[in-house]
C-alpha cells in the first residue's frame, strides 16, 4: 500500500509541478523531494497513531483505484473496511520509510 501511495504522490507532484517538458532546476527538484518526504512522514505518523481516517486520507477514492493484497485485487471500499477494522485491533504499529529513495524526473520522462 505504501508503494502505491508514494508512487501516486510522486507522479502527481512531478506531473503537476511541470509546466512542460524540459530540464527541472535543483530548487524545484528539492521542493518535490521535500513534499514527498513530508507525505511519507505524515503516512508513518497516521500508521503509528493507528488513525484510520488520517491513513485513508493518503488514498484518493478514484473510479479506477486499484490495490492488490497477496496477489488479489481490491477496491477502495475494501481498503476502507480493512483499514478501519484492522488498525483498531493492533496494539502498536512501527513502520518507517526512511530507506525510500526519491528520484524526481522531469515531465519529459513521463512519456518514455
Amino acid at each position: 500500500m505504501a508503494r502505491l501511495v508514494l508512487g501516486a504522490t510522486l507522479l502527481a507532484l512531478v506531473a503537476g509541478a511541470q509546466g512542460g517538458p524540459g530540464v527541472m532546476d535543483d530548487a524545484r527538484r528539492e521542493a518535490i523531494v521535500a513534499a514527498v518526504q513530508a507525505r511519507m512522514r505524515s503516512f508513518e505518523a497516521a500508521e503509528r497513531a493507528r488513525d484510520p481516517e488520517r491513513l485513508l486520507a493518503h488514498n484518493a477514492p478514484a473510479a479506477d483505484f486499484q490495490i492488490y493484497h497477496d496477489g488479489r485485487p481490491g477496491t477502495y471500499a475494501a481498503l476502507q473496511a480493512g483499514v478501519r477494522g484492522g488498525l483498531a485491533a493492533l496494539r502498536s504499529l512501527d513502520v518507517t520509510y526512511s530507506a525510500v529513495q526519491i528520484s524526481v524526473l522531469s515531465a519529459a520522462w513521463l512519456s518514455v
